[in-house]
């Protein structure tokens, strides 16, 4: 089994091109707060850092989607499931519908919340990835969910104190946002060093049949 390496690290790409947009489109919005500001707010309506941030977005579904085709070829050829890979395309394409309707139009929060689907994933990879080779890639997968959970019960419950949720709101959304990208890393890396044991495996296995 030899999949293409390239594609797999579109995952670790997309991941930290999230945080990349961010700070790149903060810095255009001109009066941003990291701590409070959704990001969302950085592609609204109207703001000097909109059509780069939809470009930036765009650019970023677009490398999941890669993400999400080599990976679903890898798990095939791995022999493991191809569940835990699809919340990807529901984050994908609700990235993209961010980027066609920003904050300020009606659609925003529909396609914005497509994207909590991603959170199935890690749980997904650690209920059926369970071949002892992909340890490290459960792990993360643990990291992922806890982050992407305690973001939630963050903002769904009074667990926290209201000022916190007030005046750290962005910092909140960005927990979450850590988690599905610290996992789209995690599998890149995971993936790829699976590839890479397994490739070797296969070419001492051919060098003892000579």
């Amino acid at each position: 089994m030899q999949p293409t390496k390239l594609p797999l690290y579109s995952g670790a790409a997309a991941g930290l091109l999230f945080w990349i947009t961010t700070l790149i489109c903060g810095s255009i919005h001109g009066n941003y707060n990291h701590l409070n500001g959704t990001i969302s707010e950085l592609g609204a309506l109207g703001t000097r850092s909109q059509y780069v941030f939809s470009v930036f977005v765009l650019a970023d579904a677009f490398l999941g989607i890669l993400f999400f085709t080599e990976l679903f070829k890898a798990c095939k050829e791995m022999g493991v499931s191809v569940i835990p890979t699809l919340p990807i395309v529901a984050h994908c394409l609700s990235l993209g519908g961010i980027a066609f309707f920003p904050q300020g139009t009606n659609l925003h929060p529909v396609v914005g919340q497509l994207s909590l689907l991603i959170i199935l994933g890690p749980l997904l990879a650690m209920l059926l990835w369970r071949k002892k080779e992909f340890l490290f890639i459960r792990l993360v997968s643990l990291i992922s969910l806890i982050l992407m959970i305690i973001a939630l019960l963050l903002v769904l419950t009074d667990w926290a104190p209201p000022g916190l949720r007030q005046n750290y709101d962005g910092l909140i959304q960005r927990l979450f946002h850590a988690g599905w990208s610290f996992w789209f890393i995690g599998l890149s890396v995971g993936f790829i060093r699976r590839i890479h044991v397994q490739t070797r495996w296969m070419d001492v296995k051919d060098r003892l049949k000579l």
